[in-house]
């Protein structure tokens, strides 16, 4: 299962969010209550198989008072699979646009 969140040095703070198929809901964390303070851009990126947590976080992206907030959909995969295309072994598009979206924020 992926993590909704990633943590550093208890010093540093998160600049930006990258959530591939987390969970709507983990632990104390639940993105009903807590997405109206996601001020920093967010890309959430799911596959079709992810119904029930993609739905929830897709209407919870409306709340987000983030400027930059991107949600995508795919066929398949979970989690850290959206990264590599599981026939090749080639990292996927995603993966290149997760690195561009950390780096500068789009």
């Amino acid at each position: 299962m992926s993590s909704p969140l990633a943590s550093g040095p208890e010093s540093e703070a998160a600049e930006a969010i990258v959530d591939l198929s987390g969970p709507a809901d983990f632990g104390t964390l639940s993105i009903t209550d807590n997405a109206r303070s996601i001020t920093m851009p967010a890309l959430f990126a799911y596959s079709n198989t992810d119904r029930s947590d993609l739905d929830e976080v897709r209407q919870n992206l409306k709340r987000m008072p983030s400027k930059n907030k991107i949600f995508l959909s795919y066929p398949g995969g979970h989690g850290y699979e959206l990264l590599q295309d599981q026939n090749t072994g080639e990292l996927s598009p995603l993966a290149d646009r997760v690195q561009r979206f950390v780096a500068n924020g789009s």
